[in-house]
This record gives structure tokens, sequence and C-alpha cells, in this order.
């Protein structure tokens, strides 16, 4: 029978015990990163399901940008972003953006649209038709000189404006023109009453 001397035994001792300490510190780690790992998943999973319960917005929002930017379109933002980042995000304004039509400073949100206006300067209130003065008749005006020229007024809301006039009759003052369909007192007559005359 082969027999071993005591330095071989001790030989074979000692590297039984170097791969079993080997062996329980690999376990012992790999278990470790694994347990780490899950649980890091649980609490995502948890806090999302947090975020449903209680109706908290998600981390990451879509906002929808338009107008005067060099990239309109759809951007995936961080929530608590402001509108600056936005329009950052889009290229930056174009030279012809009303920059103080909008709060930069906003925070925005899930589904938001941000639409950022043109501005108009004093060389593009030039006196022609229904244009005088840098402001615009609205007993005289057509619905393209209206659309042209005042800043947030699309076809429909230029078309409104001149057939609120053809039904009622001349607009006796500015604030009647909150009576048209889609301007009330809101923002839009907020930036067109400084533009805006019936003399």
């Amino acid at each position: 029978m082969f027999k071993l001397n005591k330095i071989e035994e001790k030989v074979i001792l000692l590297t039984v015990i170097i791969i079993l300490g080997i062996a329980f510190v690999y376990k012992m780690v790999v278990y470790k990163e694994s347990s780490v790992k899950v649980a890091k998943q649980n609490e995502e999973e948890n806090r999302k399901e947090s975020d449903e319960r209680l109706g908290l917005e998600p981390e990451t929002i879509c906002v929808y940008i338009t107008g005067e930017v060099n990239n309109p379109g759809i951007y995936e933002m961080k929530k608590g972003f402001r509108i600056k980042d936005v329009v950052d995000s889009a290229g930056g304004f174009t030279d012809n953006a009303d920059k103080v039509s909008v709060n930069l400073s906003e925070k925005v949100s899930d589904e938001q649209h941000i639409d950022i206006l043109k501005r108009y300067d004093e060389k593009d209130t030039v006196e022609k038709g229904s244009i005088k003065g840098g402001k615009i008749n609205i007993n005289t005006a057509t619905a393209k000189e209206l659309d042209d020229f005042l800043p947030g007024v699309g076809p429909t809301i230029a078309n409104n404006i001149v057939n609120y006039r053809e039904k009622n009759g001349r607009y006796k003052k500015i604030e009647e023109i909150t009576n048209v369909e889609r301007i009330g007192n809101g923002k839009t007559f907020e930036r067109i009453k400084e533009l805006i005359t019936v003399n």
C-alpha cells in the first residue's frame, strides 16, 4: 500500500484546506452579490409600484416642443427639468424666437406641449392695409392679415375674429374680442391686446 511521509501529508492537507477556503470565499462573494442584485431589483419594483399607487410622475417624462426652436419634436426629459432644458435639447431658439414669451424657469410635466412664439419687431409692423403704428385694426383686417400679424393666432382664430365681426358688427372696444371663440380672457388675449385696435 502506498504510504505518504509526514511532509507529503502536510502538503496534501494544506492544499485541501486552501481549496476549501477558496471555495468558501467564492461562494460567499457570489451569493452576496446575487442577494444584493435581487434586493435592488425588488426595491426598484416596489418603488415603481408605490409611485403608481400614489399617482406620482415617473422619473422620465416626455415633452413636446414646437415653434421657434431649431429641432422641434418630442423629447424625453428627467423629472424636475425646466423649459430651458427642453429648449436646449431642441437645439436652442431660432433667430425669430420671442424669448420673453415663455418662462424658461418653469418646470415641465409629462405630456406638456411648449410652443415657442415668433418675435415681432418694429420692422415687422410696417404700415400697410389694416396695420398702422404697430397695431392691427380688427374692424378692417382680413383673416390672413390677422393670422400673419398676431402672435398665437392661427388661421382658425383669425377666421373666428372676422366671422364674429360680420355677425355682430364692428368691434366697439378691443376687449370685445374676448367674446370670440378660442380667445377668451386667457393667454391669447394677453399676447395680442397691445397689438390690436378698433380705430
